[in-house]
């Protein structure tokens, strides 16, 4: 697609112009259009910053300006293969009722002024000191920064975000240690790193090259925003599978498949060498 490199100036006529044919790839009509908080990709004191940027949503892309002029593309996201996941408030869940024991619900040794009571934030056990120092972000509950736990909670929701590919402060180093290379490769292009600053209105963007997370002001522009992006990635979906119904591929009985071997791991699945009627085949 033809659009202004990432900080040249763009002739507005290629940002603006419509297409006599309306199918046409270099369709660049905006969508949607509006001001959005991004997470840059710069760290101060350890953070990442946030900026507002206008957002225009093209037919299969996303691009964002420093402002609503339009003349300098920062960057930009292709929507074909991107998935969008949107986060709670917090507060906008319920959270679970903590417990008013007298005593540790683990051990049973009592709160005193030496022994304070603590809560896990995710099943509100009362706990003292040793049984709640684990640490750990509870997207969930609208949680992004962490906050304290028990053991069993920690490992149920270290669990689930393994199992979502959410990459988090807490986990980011047992991700990288993980112990299978294949494991690696396939968490670099499947996991989604969450912000280590708690925002309202939060969601993201999510392509096999990059991840845009962004925020709203309101709670009722962030569910426009997220609408409309759906709307064209199923558009989107929906026009690539007609697609390939006009263009029907050969069906191979795969038991006829010999000398199978995995040679590589790419970004939409793994691809093997195998041999089909004694001629060398590739297959996704």
């Amino acid at each position: 697609m033809l659009r202004a490199p990432k900080g040249l100036k763009a002739a507005t006529s290629m940002i603006w112009s419509r297409p006599s044919d309306e199918d046409s790839i270099l369709d660049e009509t905006p969508v949607f259009q509006g001001w959005i908080n991004k997470q840059g990709g710069g760290r101060r004191h350890g953070f990442k910053n946030w900026r507002r940027r206008w957002f225009v949503l093209r037919r299969d892309c996303l691009d964002y300006y420093g402002n609503d002029s339009k003349l300098f593309c920062l960057g930009s996201i292709d929507i074909t293969r991107a998935i969008i996941r949107v986060f709670p408030n917090q507060g906008a869940v319920k959270m679970p009722d903590w417990e008013l024991r007298e005593d540790c619900h683990v051990c049973n040794t009592k709160f005193g002024l030496t022994n304070r009571r603590h809560h896990c934030r995710s099943c509100g056990w009362s706990l003292c000191q040793n049984h709640s120092k684990w640490m750990i972000e509870i997207p969930k509950l609208g949680i992004c920064t962490p906050v304290r736990v028990c053991r069993e909670c920690f490992l149920k929701v270290r669990k689930e975000l393994e199992e979502s590919s959410l990459v988090t402060q807490s986990t980011e180093q047992a991700f990288r240690e993980s112990e299978f290379s294949s494991r690696r490769r396939s968490m670099s292009r499947k996991t989604i790193t969450l912000p280590s600053v708690q925002k309202p209105n939060l969601f993201v963007v999510k392509s096999p090259e990059r991840e845009l997370w962004l925020h709203t002001e309101q709670h009722g522009q962030m569910k426009d925003w997220v609408n409309a992006i759906k709307k064209q990635i199923s558009a989107l979906q929906s026009a690539e599978a007609k697609d390939v119904a006009k263009n029907p591929q050969w069906q191979i009985d795969f038991k006829s498949l010999s000398n199978i071997k995995q040679v590589a791991d790419g970004a939409f699945g793994v691809v093997y060498k195998a041999s089909l009627w004694g001629t060398p085949v590739a297959v996704k």
